[in-house]
């Protein structure tokens, strides 16, 4: 169920992006998804799980798949500043960060910008604006408690 929520909104991301809606969202019991693309089709998830454990991540997903395997260098360009957020998991054409502190503490930083840089080690970024963000926000602390 929890693969298939996800799924839905990676594809329907893209349809709202066209439209100039803000972030895609989904959740059900425990379980809350979001998802933001930019004008090239990168895009950025924030997930949780409250359901069995707390469990949260944050996906960004580049057009042209990151190759390789380990942990990728990632900053967040918020407003313009830096902001390091660590070594992320290389996972599916993608990266991750997991780590469900980090994940809050990074959520709290986006939450403030209007937009979102993601830089890679050795690889290109993408900028995505925060437009709705709030709405994201609501939704993880009714999902997940944050």
């Amino acid at each position: 169920m929890r693969i298939l929520i996800v799924l839905v909104f990676l594809f329907v991301g893209g349809t709202a992006h066209a439209q100039g809606l803000p972030w895609a969202m989904g959740n059900a019991k425990g379980w809350f998804v979001a998802t933001k693309l930019d004008a090239a089709g990168n895009k950025l998830i924030i997930t949780c799980d409250a359901a069995a454990q707390e469990r949260a991540a944050i996906l960004y997903l580049p057009k042209i798949p990151v190759w390789g395997s380990g942990q990728l260098e990632v900053s967040l360009g918020l407003d313009g500043t830096v902001v390091p957020a660590g070594a992320w998991q290389i996972f599916q054409g993608g990266v991750a960060a997991k780590d469900y502190a980090s994940v809050v503490d990074l959520v709290e930083k986006i939450r403030d910008a209007f937009l979102i840089d993601v830089h890679l080690a050795n690889q290109p970024g993408a900028t995505f604006d925060n437009f709705g963000f709030a709405e994201v926000s609501r939704g993880l602390a009714q999902a997940c408690g944050r």
